[in-house]
C-alpha cells in the first residue's frame, strides 16, 4: 500500500480533494474553538437558566477571533457543543455593543419581580478581568441590546458539531506537519496574505480551485512547532478556517 500526499501532487483526484475538505472542515472550526479557549481570547459569554416551562437552556461563547462556541443544555435545537465563526460585521457589532455598554459601571444583578422567567447572565472579558451582569427582567437597554445580538448568533445557523482532535487522531489521520491548508475571507488574496508570515518562512503553494477560498501552504518548522503554526493562522481575522493537510492512501 502506497502514501501519497493529497492535494498537493496529484492533481487527477479532484474528487478526493472535495471530500477531503468537507470532512476537514467540522474538525477545522472545532479546532479554533479549542485554540481559543483561553480566557483571554473570549469577548463575551451569554447563560441562560431555565424557567417553568420549556424556555431554553445554553451557553454561548464568543471569541476575539470571531470563533463560537454553543453549548445546549435542555430545550434547545442543538444538544452539546456545537461551533462556527460569525462574521466580520457580527463581530465588529458586538464589539461595539459592549464598549458602548458600559458593563464595569452596573451592578451585578438586578432584581426580578417575576421568578418564572429565565435567569440571564452577560459576562464581558477584557484582557486580565471581566464582569458579569445577572438579571431577567428590567435590565439596562444596552445589556439587553447585547443580548439581542446574541441571541441572533445563537438562533441562525452553520453550527456544526464539535468534535476532538487529539494528538493521536492527528498521527492517525496522517497529518502533514509543515503543511495547511486554509480558508481564507472571501476577497482576500492568498498571494499577499502569506506575506506577514514570512518569517517563518510561509510559502504558497497553490490555490485548490480556481474559484475557491482554500490555499495550500507550506512552512518551515526549525523556528515554530506545527502545533503553534496552525494555532496562530487559525487566529487570524482573515482566516475561516485551517487545517493540517494529510496523506491518503491509494487503494490499488
Amino acid at each position: 500500500m502506497k502514501a501519497i500526499n493529497a492535494p498537493v501532487q496529484h492533481l487527477l483526484k479532484p474528487l478526493a480533494i472535495l471530500t477531503f475538505l468537507a470532512l476537514t472542515l467540522v474538525a477545522c472550526i472545532s479546532n479554533q474553538a479549542n485554540s481559543s479557549s483561553d480566557a483571554s481570547n473570549i469577548l463575551v459569554e451569554i447563560s441562560k437558566g431555565p424557567c417553568y416551562g420549556s424556555c431554553p437552556v445554553y451557553k454561548m461563547t464568543i471569541y476575539r477571533s470571531g470563533q463560537a462556541l454553543y453549548e445546549g443544555q435542555s430545550f434547545t435545537e442543538r444538544q452539546g457543543e456545537h461551533v462556527k465563526k460569525i462574521s466580520p460585521g457580527q463581530l465588529s457589532k458586538l464589539r461595539d455593543l459592549c464598549d458602548a455598554a458600559n458593563i464595569w459601571d452596573m451592578p451585578d444583578a438586578f432584581r426580578s419581580q417575576y421568578p418564572d422567567l429565565p435567569t440571564v447572565t452577560i459576562t464581558y472579558f477584557e484582557s486580565d478581568r471581566s464582569k458579569s451582569v445577572m438579571g431577567k427582567e428590567g435590565r439596562p437597554k444596552a445589556i439587553m441590546d447585547i443580548e439581542k445580538e446574541l441571541d441572533d448568533i445563537a438562533e441562525s445557523g452553520a453550527w456544526v458539531p464539535k468534535t476532538a482532535d487529539t494528538k493521536e487522531n492527528k498521527q492517525s489521520s496522517g497529518a502533514i506537519q509543515n503543511e495547511i491548508i486554509v480558508q481564507l475571507m472571501e476577497g482576500v488574496d492568498g498571494n499577499i496574505w502569506v506575506n506577514q508570515y514570512a518569517k517563518h518562512n510561509m510559502q504558497l503553494i497553490k490555490r485548490l480551485s480556481p474559484r475557491s477560498f482554500y490555499w495550500l501552504v507550506k512552512f518551515d518548522t526549525k523556528g515554530i512547532s506545527s502545533e503553534a503554526m496552525i494555532e496562530q493562522v487559525r487566529q487570524d481575522a482573515y482566516v475561516v478556517s485551517a487545517e493540517f493537510n494529510r496523506t491518503v492512501e491509494s487503494r490499488n
